[in-house]
């Protein structure tokens, strides 16, 4: 009478789900093993297969089934849905309530909180009479319900909110780390994190370890910082280490060169290894095959090819360059209205 519209295998998985179509209608669906024997069909309830090998009801229809076709919960929910950051566990919901079971239909936490969230450490969000905590999936509070809001990070990390301010927690245990006394703490490097209190900006790995003391009005995100502290600006590598001391008046850093002011006096500087050295350029942009041992400089508006010395290998008389790398042309040079074309020698090939 009807034919598979379409037919959903998933790897690994001793069957198939599918569904039938007459007239451009849904006549039903159900789950076939890979012998095309019949295992479940019906005429009301739309089956889509899930990563963990069973399958899904569609449109909340709150059932799932086992590869073997069989009917996973023995109560009726309004919903069910498969755990977004495991294969392990689906979040179930009755009237308005959430709660979570395993894969294969045991329920682990009754219905009872108004939101239920998998999180990347293992641990669940949840909010209970509006406040926010941190459950396993067993049910065991790993953070009390006393906070406005959870957010996620990576590593295994957590921020708590409440109210205006902000601290640090395990996903996976709900460890404190950092108490809920920040403004703010934001993501630094790979394993560090930004905090800022009482008007203060400092470093702290994501175990909550002091790296840099609380002590300093401005701190910029950038791969090497520049520091603020009681009016006087400093320069830092990606280590932290000092570069320039706290002892200037204003600092910008951008295009590869950090400028600084003391009173009337204003310097510039770029880096060599981790040290700062004059420079009397106004820009630096690192380029192509020369990266490692040379970087295009701008002097008085003009641009030319320097060494990590400030040596020139190619004088800065170029109103533009451009890096194309083709059939051994690496470099196109603009000189006035006259172009020339630069091997990986420096050698003008044409122009």
């Amino acid at each position: 009478q009807s034919l598979p519209m379409s037919i959903e295998l998933m790897p690994g998985s001793v069957s198939w789900a599918f569904q039938t179509h007459a007239a451009g209608s849904y006549t039903g669906g159900g789950i076939i093993d890979t012998n095309f024997k019949q295992l479940f069909f019906s005429e009301t309830i739309a089956l889509t297969a899930a990563a963990w090998g069973g399958f899904v009801a569609q449109f909340s229809q709150g059932q799932c089934f086992s590869p073997q076709g069989k009917p996973l919960f023995s109560e009726k929910y309004d919903w069910v849905s498969p755990d977004r950051w495991s294969n392990q566990y689906f979040l179930i919901a009755k009237q308005g309530k959430v709660g979570l079971s395993t894969i294969s239909g045991k329920v682990l936490i009754e219905p009872r909180y108004e939101r239920l969230e998998g999180l990347p450490g293992g641990g669940f969000m949840a909010v209970l009479n509006r406040r926010t905590g941190l459950v396993d999936p067993s049910g065991k509070v790993l953070i009390p319900f006393e906070y406005d809001r959870l957010e996620a990070w990576p590593n295994d990390r957590l921020i708590l909110w409440q109210k205006d301010k902000c601290g640090l927690a395990r996903t996976s245990d709900g460890k404190i780390l950092l108490p809920v006394t920040y403004d703010k703490i934001a993501p630094f490097r790979e394993n560090s994190l930004l905090s800022f209190r009482n008007q203060r900006y400092g470093i702290y790995t994501h175990d909550g370890t002091p790296v840099l003391p609380e002590a300093y009005q401005n701190m910029t995100n950038h791969t090497y910082p520049l520091l603020e502290r009681d009016g006087k600006w400093g320069w830092s590598d990606d280590q932290l280490n000092e570069i320039l001391p706290l002892e200037y008046d204003a600092i910008s850093w951008q295009n590869g060169i950090c400028e600084s002011r003391k009173g009337t006096r204003i310097e510039r500087w770029m880096l060599a290894g981790k040290r700062a050295v004059p420079t009397n350029l106004e820009a630096k942009i690192s380029a192509g095959r020369w990266d490692a041992r040379a970087y295009w400089g701008l002097l008085q508006n003009k641009w030319g090819l320097f060494r990590a010395s400030s040596q020139p290998l190619l004088p800065a008389e170029c109103d533009q360059f451009k890096m194309i790398e083709y059939a051994g042309i690496v470099a196109v040079v603009r000189m006035g209205r006259q172009a020339k074309i630069l091997d990986a020698n420096l050698q003008v090939i044409g122009q």
